[in-house]
Parts: C-alpha cells; sequence; structure tokens
C-alpha cells in the first residue's frame, strides 16, 4: 500500500502523521503504563520505531520539541 503524499512548499511529505506519545510516555490511561512506555522506548526502540515509519512511507512525524 502506498502512503498518499502532499506538497508543502518543496517538501514531498507523507499524509499520515507518525506520533510519539508511546516514546514520551504518554498513555493516557495510567501513571503504571506511562512508567512503562517510557522504561521500554530506550533509543534502540525509538530508532526501530522511525525506521518502520520510514520503510512503511511515513515521512511525517508530530513530536514535543522539550
Amino acid at each position: 500500500m502506498e502512503i498518499d503524499k502532499i506538497a508543502i512548499g518543496k517538501l514531498i511529505i507523507s499524509r499520515l502523521v507518525a506520533g510519539t506519545n508511546q516514546i514520551s510516555g504518554f498513555s493516557h490511561f495510567s501513571k503504571q503504563l506511562d512508567q512503562e512506555m517510557i522504561d521500554y522506548f530506550g533509543v534502540n526502540e525509538v530508532m526501530n520505531y522511525f525506521n518502520q515509519c520510514i520503510n512503511n512511507g511515513i515521512t511525517t512525524v508530530v513530536a514535543r520539541a522539550d
């Protein structure tokens, strides 16, 4: 399946946007699940997540900047 893309200026980006709640530990469920997410997503898991996005044609992400 091909991911739809759009142009923003000279950039071509995927219309499907990856989020980062899981990486930042925001489960919106419980503090315990938040902590489990934070504990799981080390550097290797974060890189794996983004590599999976890229490999599946997702080139756009909305992430916290803090």
